[in-house]
């Protein structure tokens, strides 16, 4: 199946279906439950952004993990469900803040569902989130599952800058030639204006480096989102509000993380599913990190047809891909 906005995809029932808000580190975060049976193992998803709660990834097109897991989507501070407009504009977000964040997120679910541990799985800027917890606070985390893998910000800014300028030139767009040369090659990660990152991205998603094949918003988040039952119609309008100050507030340390020197070893089985595609977060730089890491063991999954998010581009084979890495990741623990 192509994608997961498809009539009909999502008739399960849930012995749990649940939301709830809760007070933690200062803030009050957004949290939802989706489980067929009581006392499933966790699943906790990390979502990209920074700010862009793309829950419908897993309650959408992965609801079918729930038949084995409790799914967890959590709208991180500032974000989604979790925004607060008058306190977004007076604290400060800061990347030690926020994992402080999901560190006590990950506490208070073990201690809600009784459990020793869960499995953490991440997307994009979650994915940089997820990393750092599990090399910081590994306790209580028997798995990680990373998509569209963050590994040099920096890094990954310059070979993004460049694949569009290559095709470009390749496709003959003049247009995207001249907007390119204006907005000029990231130094260190940023662009000499500050619309430069949303110029290039425009070209990525133009150039198949965000979806394989041709997507709207409303095809690949929107219609999604509202039939999972993510959020309401009023709450989706709404969703992507705290998305731009998160990303003010947080990019100057997304661009500052480099995990082959801040995250060379970890203590849990990971697996990097990863679309071909991706020039959102190129993937030469995440099998690099992969192939240095030290973890008690490693998979990486390759998905021909999808760039930045196979979750949603190829869901079947993702989720196949997944639950076998954990069953024999369960089988050794």
């Amino acid at each position: 199946m192509r994608g997961c906005a498809r009539k009909g995809w999502n008739k399960m029932r849930y012995a749990l279906d649940k939301r709830e808000t809760v007070r933690l580190n200062g803030w009050n975060h957004a949290l939802c439950y989706r489980a067929a049976e009581e006392n499933l193992p966790l699943m906790l998803f990390l979502h990209g952004g920074p700010g862009a709660p793309d829950r419908h990834l897993v309650l959408g097109c992965q609801s079918a993990l729930a038949k084995h897991y409790t799914l967890v989507c959590w709208d991180q501070r500032g974000a989604g469900l979790s925004f607060a407009p008058t306190l977004a504009e007076k604290e400060p977000m800061t990347l030690p803040q926020v994992l402080e964040d999901v560190r006590q997120v990950k506490e208070y679910l073990l201690k809600k569902f009784k459990q020793d541990a869960l499995i953490l799985v991440a997307h994009s800027w979650g994915t940089l989130l997820g990393t750092l917890l599990c090399s910081a606070y590994p306790e209580g985390i028997s798995a990680y599952l990373g998509s569209g893998q963050m590994v040099n910000g920096a890094e990954g800014e310059r070979l993004s800058y460049e694949f569009v300028c290559e095709e470009a030139a390749r496709r003959g767009d003049a247009e995207a030639m001249r907007e390119l040369q204006r907005i000029g090659a990231p130094e260190k990660g940023r662009y000499s204006t500050p619309k430069g990152a949303w110029v290039q991205r425009r070209y990525v998603k133009k150039y198949g480096g965000v979806s394989f094949r041709k997507s709207t918003k409303w095809n690949s988040a929107l219609l999604p989102a509202l039939r999972s039952g993510a959020y309401t119609l009023g709450e989706l309008y709404h969703a992507w509000d705290g998305n731009a100050g998160c990303i003010r507030a947080l990019w100057d340390a997304v661009l500052e993380q480099n995990l082959i020197r801040d995250a060379a070893k970890l203590e849990m089985p990971v697996c990097l599913l990863e679309g071909r595609h991706d020039q959102c977060t190129p993937p030469e730089l995440a099998r690099a990190w992969f192939d240095a890491l030290q973890a008690p063991r490693k998979q990486w999954v390759w998905f021909e047809h999808s760039a930045h998010t196979p979750m949603r581009e190829e869901p079947e084979a993702w989720r196949q891909a997944a639950l076998a890495f954990l069953k024999i990741a369960e089988q050794k623990n």
